[in-house]
């Protein structure tokens, strides 16, 4: 497949019905979906609603030979729109162009220092930040940004960073944002914390918190891609 040639994971589905089962069972992002807007049962714009309920950070591509069909006014908002007969290399374009959207994360972290130095960290890398300073703060901050990664301090106030993991994941607004938890670890902690969800854990350090950022920056862009300004 011509996506796959150029180095992109591609997922195959038939009709709409298999294409939900795939967004409901995958437990790996997914981060663009490019469906035909007429199909047999389902079509594409009532998929395209229906993943976004599930995936809300995932980005749509419609598909038409249809010219004299008017889009409709709400997916003009959500989605870009490639008209038949298109080349693979606009579709590839297309997709590119989605995926090059700056990267936006969401640190929950009480402390102050540590929301300072991850927070220097990350836009250094090119990444954006949105901050919470505490697990309510951040539940409430990752429903209305939608961010494409959750970095979680284990360590909160009130609500622990493990609760916190745990309530990301029953919510169907949130639970497919990847989330990388920092903490200092033992081997069951992490085995625990990744059979809750998280996508990763780092080792919450004096170098991480001073001036040795590789090790995370490193898990953030094999989790969510490089930035935009990254890219060469």
């Amino acid at each position: 497949m011509y996506l796959e040639s150029k180095g992109y994971a591609v997922l195959e589905a038939g009709n709409a019905k298999e294409a939900m089962k795939i967004f409901q069972s995958y437990d790996r992002p997914i981060h663009v979906l490019i469906t035909d807007i007429v199909m047999p049962g389902l079509g594409g714009l009532e998929l395209a609603k229906s993943a976004l309920e599930l995936r809300p950070a995932l980005s749509v591509v419609l598909v038409s030979g249809y010219t004299d069909r008017p889009l409709d006014r709400e997916a003009i908002g959500y989605a870009k729109f490639l008209q038949k007969p298109f080349s693979f290399d606009a579709l590839a374009r297309t997709v590119r162009s989605l995926l090059d959207k700056n990267r936006e994360t969401l640190l929950i972290a009480d402390s102050k220092f540590m929301r300072v130095a991850v927070q220097r960290a990350l836009t250094g890398a090119g990444y954006t930040v949105h901050t919470a300073n505490d697990g309510e703060a951040g539940l409430r901050t990752a429903r209305e940004t939608l961010p494409d990664l959750i970095l979680l301090d284990l360590v909160l106030p009130t609500i622990s960073g493990l609760d916190v993991l745990k309530a990301l994941k029953r919510d169907a607004i949130t639970k497919s944002i990847p989330v990388i938890v920092l903490a200092a670890l033992s081997e069951p902690t992490k085995d625990e914390l990744l059979n809750e969800g998280a996508a990763a854990c780092v080792e919450k350090s004096d170098k991480l918190l001073e001036d040795d950022s590789v090790a995370l920056i490193h898990t953030v862009t094999q989790i969510v891609g490089k930035p935009k300004a990254s890219r060469g």
